[in-house]
């Protein structure tokens, strides 16, 4: 399996009035941010998603996959993929926070999209039982991107 090519969307998803990263809680303007949802795509028609943080600029993205294309991911380290493929520390981070989010998390950000913007973005939401994110039983990390969402806040 090779990785083949990307799919950069490109996407704003507003605050909640009053939430975490609402215009209430920082600068003017920045949860009008876009951010990227990315899908890289292999000769075998599996494909990863993740999402990057806003501001990320869409070039670094792109030098980064180009560090990824022909290669196959099952080979891939993510204890390594940072050092061996990003160019900007925040087009992969989407992997290593999925990764690290604590048990213990109790404040809301983009991780559970739900808790502070109009839309997580995905099918069904993460699932949360006594503060602790329920772990999905379905393939990958467990979710499946909302195409009609998508396109709803898509702006590219």
């Amino acid at each position: 399996m090779k990785i083949t090519s990307i799919d950069i969307i490109t996407v704003v998803v507003p605050t909640i009035p009053g939430r975490v990263h609402s215009a209430s809680f920082g600068p003017a303007g920045w949860d009008q941010v876009p951010k990227h949802i990315i899908r890289l795509n292999t000769d075998e028609g599996i494909y990863g998603l993740g999402e990057t943080s806003r501001g990320t600029p869409e070039g670094a993205i792109r030098q980064g996959f180009n560090q990824l294309k022909g290669r196959d991911p099952l080979k891939l380290s993510l204890q390594n993929v940072f050092r061996d493929a990003a160019t900007h520390r925040n087009t992969v981070m989407p992997f290593r926070d999925a990764a690290s989010v604590p048990r213990n998390c109790v404040m809301p950000s983009d991780f559970v999209g739900s808790w502070t913007r109009e839309d997580d973005l995905i099918v069904d939401g993460i699932q949360f039982e006594k503060g602790e994110a329920i772990v999905p039983t379905k393939p990958g990390l467990g979710c499946e991107l909302d195409e009609d969402a998508l396109e709803k806040y898509r702006i590219n």
